[in-house]
């Protein structure tokens, strides 16, 4: 029944597979991207006081994508290398009669030692951007940037073992009753206008100081969340659940955001007045401190120049900022409502639920909320809810080796607890060797990621304003498992050198 199918379906996309998308990715960093001195307008995002290396005297962002999907649960195992699957090199013996892989449901497999599942998506849009020069010292440049995150955390396996036995089995296993089963899900999305500035403050003797701040104005586009302290659950085959007891909070917006966040991607525009349902205020700053200059200007607050666009001249980088300052607020727009019992309650798996929810989220998330009002204590209320943006630490270091040959080194760690409403990035840090000219780069990010608990190696790759990059591309595709994937792609350019007028 198609109802089981949207329940495995639901499961296995929050803890994530690429058993269900077609990519499947993990918590971005755009490492390759925002570590080179070609990034232009999008250095920003992590120091704003970046701008100032603009290499070009505008930059321009037609269009960048982002997407990622991780799990510490499912994981995709198969018998060959994933590198032969995107080559079309598959071993004939794996292929089906029609000369297509034939998949194996074991391919999919399950991390029995896991005792406590999470699993995210991430979505990020940068939108039309811009950087220009404006006079001797200053760099002005503004976006749009799109982000929504979908996260489920505290998922005992049993639970996803169930799920699983919905789908695929006629041997139902039972979720024994007396178990705690917590479970906690949050969804966000928002977009931002931002605006950024920087100065060159200090530039002798081939030393080189630059400040950065960047503002933002929020536009909350949903929320949805569900906390779960426990439930006591015990099934009944494939017709209905029996809930002993249960105590949970479900908030939300609008079920409709991730529609209009999809929709903005599509048409490449800003929500209409009434899609932005919340708002907010957020700040970066940043300071960035260069030194090895060959083309040595003197004087303070010069112009800093870039003799040669191909190979940056400084022998070290160093620069710290901190991100994402700030939060969004829903005012009286989110509604909430808990639902408990200590008796048992019985849910009908019936074709009328399944209808709902493949009908829109919303009349899903309806029949369920009724079927609570109905069946247990209830309780509603319109109220207010802040959310945190995902405050970071970041630190970034760069070291020239040999002309267009550079090893960045990239730390981000979380300001923001794991506990905490709102969007959350994984702390980090990352190692990049490149390969940087005007008109290619590439470079091999390595890095420790997920709050420094998984290795990763990835690749970025740059032709003019044609870029695609990786966080973990390289250690999916080398090895014959993978539990998460990202990718990011976009259009961006420089317009017209800066001229050479810096005295020897």
């Amino acid at each position: 029944m198609r109802i089981f199918r949207f329940f495995k379906f639901v499961t296995v996309v929050l803890l994530i597979s690429p058993y269900s998308i077609t990519t499947e990715l993990s918590a971005q960093g755009l490492f390759g991207l925002q570590n080179s001195n070609f990034a232009g307008i999008h250095t920003a995002y992590t120091n704003p006081a970046h701008l100032t290396t603009l290499a070009y005297r505008r930059y321009s962002n037609l269009s960048t994508f982002a997407l990622s999907v991780d799990n510490n649960y499912y994981s995709i195992e198969t018998p060959f290398p994933l590198f032969k699957l995107a080559t079309g090199n598959v071993p004939d013996q794996y292929k089906n009669d029609k000369g297509k892989v034939a998949w194996n449901p074991s391919y999919l497999s399950a991390d029995n030692g896991v005792s406590s599942a999470w699993g995210n998506i991430n979505m990020e849009w940068r939108g039309p951007s811009y950087a220009k020069r404006l006079g001797r010292r200053v760099v002005f440049g503004y976006g749009i940037r799109t982000r929504a995150n979908m996260a489920i955390k505290d998922v005992n396996p049993a639970m996803a073992q169930w799920v699983n036995s919905l789908a695929d089995s006629t041997n139902i296993k039972n979720v024994l009753g007396g178990t705690n089963y917590p479970l906690n899900f949050q969804a966000n999305a928002y977009q931002e206008i931002s605006s950024s500035l920087s100065f060159n403050i200090i530039n002798i003797g081939g030393f080189r100081a630059a400040i950065g701040g960047t503002a933002k104005y929020l536009m909350g586009l949903g929320h949805m969340s569900m906390i779960n302290t426990g439930t006591d659950i015990q099934t009944f085959g494939k017709d209905s659940i029996r809930i002993n007891q249960s105590n949970i909070q479900i908030a939300y917006s609008d079920p409709r955001f991730m529609d209009r966040f999809m929709n903005g991607i599509i048409s490449g525009s800003l929500p209409s007045l009434a899609s932005i349902l919340g708002g907010g205020f957020g700040f970066d700053v940043g300071i960035l401190l260069e030194g090895g200059n060959k083309n040595k200007v003197d004087g303070i607050i010069e112009k800093w120049i870039i003799p040669d666009v191909n190979i940056r001249d400084y022998a070290w980088k160093i620069a710290a900022s901190v991100t994402d300052i700030g939060t969004m607020n829903y005012g009286q727009e989110i509604s909430r409502y808990t639902a408990s019992n200590s008796t048992p309650v019985t849910l009908p798996l019936d074709t009328e639920l399944a209808k709902a929810f493949l009908a829109s989220n919303e009349a899903g998330l309806n029949y369920l909320e009724n079927f609570a009002e109905k069946n247990m204590e209830y309780k509603k209320e319109t109220t207010t809810m802040p959310f945190a943006l995902p405050t970071m630490l970041q630190v970034q270091g760069d070291f020239r080796l040999l002309p267009a040959i550079y090893l960045g080194v990239h730390w981000q760690q979380s300001l923001v607890s794991a506990k905490t409403l709102g969007f959350r990035n994984p702390s980090s840090v990352v190692v990049i060797p490149r390969l940087e000219m005007a008109w290619f780069e590439c470079s091999m990010p390595v890095s420790l990621t997920q709050d420094y608990k998984r290795g990763a190696v990835g690749g970025y790759l740059r032709v003019g304003p044609v870029f695609i990059g990786s966080d973990n591309l390289v250690t999916t595709v080398l090895t014959n498992k993978a539990k998460g994937f990202n990718l990011y792609f976009g259009v961006s350019g420089g317009i017209k050198n800066p001229k050479r007028t810096a005295r020897g």
